[in-house]
């Protein structure tokens, strides 16, 4: 990602959509709908984001090119977890090196 990926910086992103390209395939559109924070260990930060995917369209576990507009393209694994009313459901599991950012709001839950 282009720009700092964090949780915050997740949390803005809720509701778009992010086009996920499968080697050799047509590209896909995920709709972020959630992200949870896994909290902290040590110097690093834990989130996953879930996302809500077509029905028609399934994506074994594996590594993907993600793009998204403001936040950039990067590789991420996707693994899938379920089903909702809207289709298959994504989740991409984080832990990076805490930022500035995230340190603050640390120190907000304690």
């Amino acid at each position: 990602m282009s720009k700092q990926w964090c949780y915050t910086t997740a949390r803005e992103r809720i509701g778009d959509s992010f086009l996920v390209r499968p080697e050799g395939k047509e590209a896909h559109s995920l709709r972020l709908v959630k992200v949870i924070d896994k909290g902290a260990a040590g110097p690093y930060e834990q989130f996953s984001l879930l996302f809500s995917g077509a029905a028609d369209c399934f994506l074994p576990q594996g590594l993907y090119g993600v793009e998204h507009p403001s936040v950039g393209s990067a590789f991420w694994m996707l693994v899938p977890v379920g089903q909702d009313e809207n289709g298959y459901v994504y989740e991409a599991a984080f832990s990076i090196s805490k930022t500035a950012e995230s340190s603050e709001r640390e120190e907000k839950h304690v």
